[in-house]
């Protein structure tokens, strides 16, 4: 029988609700900050202290906007009536205005084990503000949903940090939000005040559609858990002249364009044999994003075997094939991406221009992958220093 995860904020509620003086809160929440039974985080807060600030990520606070949509900096919560404050505006950044108000700023956001995923950076931000105007952090812990294990990807080099890696770290790193922000305090933010409030039920091997809980996308182009299984290496894609998926009802499990003959993708693809994972040629029509209103040809990511799937090795050799076969009409993204205007987003996805080059060069991946490798083993050792689950 499937067990129940009790999230970080469960235990957070539990322990105000012992309290007698109500703390001035501030809280970085969306619409997947819920409680173990399905409600809201700010409003399992507000009957235990004064909710002073809702702080949204990218994508807004109800999820409603899409990558890259620049929000409107502020609004007012319907549920508990807080004010809503922008985190993806003009600025990224928790003013110091409002930590000056507030008694403790808690971040409770579902991460999904990518280290593209902006929640990250914007938690990052969060802890260079409280170590350095002085405010109490408190992390609300919530599962990786697509286990705390494996690590899969590269080291980010210098000159292409962005706010899709602001510290290096592999692109699928086998932490917690939690136990992110516990290495963020032992290797960047050593002074700030954190406190993570950690998770009962979870298991580090497991994924989060093992549980009875309830996936809620954590954004608007992860909308299950098997999103979050590809996207560690689908999300490269972003930075190609490709379609994710984005415009369907299965964003990063579909690739195409309307120039690619899905059979002849699918088969050069099963030439490699690439474990865990089967691509079956199929077309598409986006309703927004790349290619909008266009049919692409392209295939269907089916993950047969998640142990054995690598999802950035995939998505490597998915866009080295494509280049391949199609060397006239694929092209890389070259326009803003994430607030930067100068660097190729494939250079800040992937954490330098080894893949891009080594891509255009017509060169072997295997390198990449052997240098990959001796990063995932470094990482994964070190890790184990922050896991707050055995």
């Amino acid at each position: 029988m499937r067990k129940l995860i009790r999230f970080g904020v469960d235990g957070y509620v539990a322990q105000l609700s012992s309290q007698r003086r109500k703390p001035d809160l501030g809280i970085v929440a969306n619409q997947s900050s819920l409680t173990s039974s399905l409600e809201y985080s700010p409003a399992a807060l507000l009957p235990h202290a004064r909710l002073k600030y809702i702080f949204s990520p990218q994508h807004g606070f109800y999820g409603t906007e899409q990558a890259n949509m620049i929000e409107s900096p502020d609004s007012v919560d319907q549920v508990t009536g807080a004010r809503i404050v922008s985190l993806y505006s003009s600025t990224r950044k928790v003013n110091s205005a409002y930590l000056r108000k507030i008694d403790v700023l808690v971040f409770d956001l579902q991460d999904v084990g990518s280290r593209y995923y902006t929640y990250l950076w914007t938690l990052y931000y969060c802890m260079q503000a409280c170590e350095r105007f002085g405010g109490k952090l408190i992390v609300l812990d919530r599962p990786n949903p697509i286990n705390g294990i494996a690590t899969e990807g590269n080291v980010i080099q210098n000159n292409f940090t962005s706010f899709v890696g602001l510290y290096s770290i592999p692109n699928r790193f086998g932490l917690t939000i939690g136990e992110f922000a516990i290495m963020l305090k032992e290797l960047k933010f050593k002074d700030v005040d954190l406190q993570v409030i950690g998770m009962n039920g979870w298991k580090r091997n497991t994924y989060f559609d093992s549980y009875k809980n309830y996936w809620i996308p954590a954004s608007p182009n992860i909308p299950t858990v098997h999103t979050a299984v590809v996207y560690p290496g689908m999300c490269l894609f972003e930075g190609t002249n490709l379609s994710e998926g984005r415009g369907t009802t299965r964003p990063f499990e579909v690739v195409g364009a309307p120039f690619i003959d899905p059979k002849r993708l699918a088969e050069r693809l099963a030439s490699f044999q690439l474990a865990g994972i089967k691509f079956r040629p199929t077309f598409y029509k986006p309703t927004f994003d790349k290619f909008k209103g266009r049919t692409c040809g392209g295939v269907f990511l089916h993950v047969v075997d998640r142990k054995k799937f690598k999802p950035l090795r995939t998505a490597m050799t998915l866009i080295s094939t494509i280049k391949e076969l199609y060397p006239k009409q694929f092209r890389w993204f070259l326009g803003p991406y994430e607030y930067e205007r100068t660097t190729p987003a494939i250079d800040l996805l992937f954490g330098s221009d080894a893949l891009r080059k080594t891509i255009d060069l017509g060169s072997p991946l295997r390198p990449l992958f052997e240098e990959c490798e001796a990063e995932e083993k470094k990482f994964a050792q070190r890790a184990r220093s922050w896991w707050l689950y055995t």
